[in-house]
């Protein structure tokens, strides 16, 4: 090669080798104590103080010793040599470390990293040349009894990882030289010993003593209803990462001590994991959930009574819905919507139809509750609602002059004895659940005449009134009288008022007679159930068969009002 061409050559290799340093970021990392091992971006790099060639940019850089906290530090570094130095000083920590124990010696690694129990930075117990001899000098690794997860990582690559068991105060000797060959051999000086410092290191040798993890879980109550809470509490000692998981939850970092409340929607095992280098402890606890919504609906009274007399209603009973739920969140009741879980409601049922007649009709509860945990229960209630629907009482009239004194028993015609017998049906119904109730009889006389005549006219329409109702069964002691003769006619006004309200319109000619129409509201018994004041309607009978007869206004012969009496 000629002189001028290799020089050119030499120039070249070493502005190249110029020009991509200037690319990288350096930085000095001192660390004490001076075992400690370095990891740029959680990968290995090496023990002692290094000279750190890097991307520039942002970099996590941790260093960590075994028996001293760690130290991580986030930096930005900038291309060529012109960072500042980073510098570790770690501090001890953790006291002495007790058996049961066994040794971990692991031959032809020399200095890759050594993990154990866990692939993080933080779970480094030290490097290979630290555990590699067991003859005068001692350089082991001391570990709890019980299985652990060993991983051999040189710079950032995984060159091994596998479970090792390891007995007391045995010596679990890998050796990398053949094939990661396990043997095992007495470590009779674990016998003598009662503690171990944490790290410990000379000029050439080195101990590190791992304490051994702790670990508690429960769940308490192990058994639940719907939407119950459910306390999960951990205690650990020596861990790094603990974790409880389920098929629904998960707490995937939590303190090396707690609690956590859940409220499981099923029967749910919640799986807890803890570990460190001294080890890793899983667990596990089912907590049973009940689903199943227990509902129950009664009505009482299950039969209940209703009157109605036109427009005023006599009697309604009332029921009482109780019910009671168990292990349910929503709960309704038809038709009322929404309620608690337990709980009582009135209800007083009408009838649906307004029509006059008996009534047998049957009212529907329905009580329908439910969780999210999937379970529901449904109750129904029935409430048998019986009664009448009756019209309106209506007062009795009577021809002009009757029943006089020599025909006492004349006079009431057959439309006012159906009114009576109305009336008689209705007043027992009443009297069903009002055995004390009585009916008002009250005599009316028209103007004319004397008013000693009249006042006996208006008692002798109040007696036959009486004597019909007895016949219907009516007891005497049930019935008052009240004779009031001629005494409070209607007005004119309230006549008119009656007549334009009167659901038995007039004919056109009685329009016209309004004294013969003021004199033929006169002539009546009122009738007023006691103690509710239920007083008879005044509307004259226009439609009624005989209503000529109670309308005119002269006195009739006996013949005409005794054929329409009978």
């Amino acid at each position: 090669m000629p002189r001028k061409l290799g020089l050119l050559l030499l120039v070249l290799t070493f502005l190249s080798a110029t020009f991509m340093m200037a690319q990288d970021a350096v930085v000095k990392v001192h660390v004490e104590p001076e075992e400690a091992f370095i990891f740029v971006d959680a990968q290995p790099v090496g023990e002692g103080m290094h000279t750190l060639t890097l991307s520039p940019g942002h970099h996590t850089i941790g260093v960590y010793n075994y028996g001293f906290k760690p130290m991580v530090k986030e930096v930005t570094l900038a291309a060529g040599n012109g960072n500042e130095d980073l510098r570790f000083y770690l501090e001890a920590a953790g006291g002495p470390v007790s058996g049961p124990w066994g040794v971990i010696q692991i031959e032809g690694l020399g200095r890759a990293a050594v993990l154990l129990n866990g692939k993080e930075p933080e779970y480094f117990v030290g490097h290979g040349d630290e555990f590699n001899n067991h003859i005068w000098w001692k350089q082991q690794l001391i570990v709890p009894t019980g299985t652990h997860y060993l991983t051999i990582n040189s710079k950032g690559r995984e060159i091994w990882s596998g479970k090792v068991d390891v007995a007391a105060n045995k010596r679990v000797i890998i050796d990398f030289n053949h094939n990661a060959q396990i043997t095992v051999k007495e470590w009779v000086e674990g016998e003598r010993m009662s503690s171990l410092p944490r790290f410990k290191a000379g000029t050439t040798s080195a101990t590190v003593a791992v304490a051994p993890v702790t670990g508690t879980f429960t769940a308490s109550p192990k058994a639940i209803n719907c939407n119950d809470k459910v306390a999960l509490a951990w205690n650990t000692t020596e861990t790094l990462h603990t974790q409880i998981k389920s098929d629904s939850e998960n707490f995937p970092e939590l303190p090396m001590s707690g609690r956590e409340t859940v409220s499981p929607k099923h029967t749910t095992t919640y799986n807890f994991k803890t570990s460190g280098p001294g080890g890793i402890i899983e667990s596990a606890e089912t907590v049973e959930v009940n689903p199943v919504v227990k509902a129950d609906l009664t009505s009482s009274p299950e039969d209940v009574h209703y009157l109605r007399i036109g427009d005023k209603v006599i009697t309604q009973d009332h029921a009482t819905l109780n019910w009671n739920v168990i292990n349910a969140d929503n709960v309704t009741l038809e038709p009322f919507g929404e309620v608690s879980a337990t709980g009582t409601n009135t209800v007083s049922p009408a009838p649906n139809d307004n029509a006059t007649g008996t009534i047998n009709e049957t009212r529907s509860y329905k009580l329908a509750a439910s969780n999210v945990c999937g379970g529901s229960d449904a109750k129904t209630a029935t409430v048998h609602l019986v009664g009448n629907v009756e019209p309106a009482i209506a007062s009795l009239f009577f021809p002009t002059g009757y029943p006089d004194k020599r025909h006492p028993n004349k006079g009431l015609l057959k439309s006012q004895q159906a009114r009576l017998s109305t009336i008689a049906t209705v007043f027992k119904l009443y009297m069903e659940h009002e055995p004390d109730a009585k009916l008002k009889l009250v005599g009316y006389a028209d103007p004319r005449g004397h008013r000693k005549s009249n006042q006996k006219l208006s008692a002798r329409r109040a007696m036959i009134v009486k004597d019909f109702l007895v016949a219907q069964g009516i007891p005497t002691d049930h019935m008052t009288l009240q004779i009031k003769g001629e005494m409070s006619p209607l007005d004119r006004n309230t006549v008119k008022l009656l007549e334009a309200q009167n659901p038995e319109p007039a004919p056109v000619a009685r329009t016209k007679q309004a004294r013969a129409t003021r004199l033929a509201y006169d002539r009546r018994v009122d009738v007023e159930i006691q103690p509710i004041a239920t007083e008879s309607v005044r509307f004259f009978p226009h439609a009624a068969d005989d209503s000529a007869l109670l309308f005119n206004p002269r006195w009739l012969g006996q013949s005409e009002i005794h054929r329409a009496s009978e």
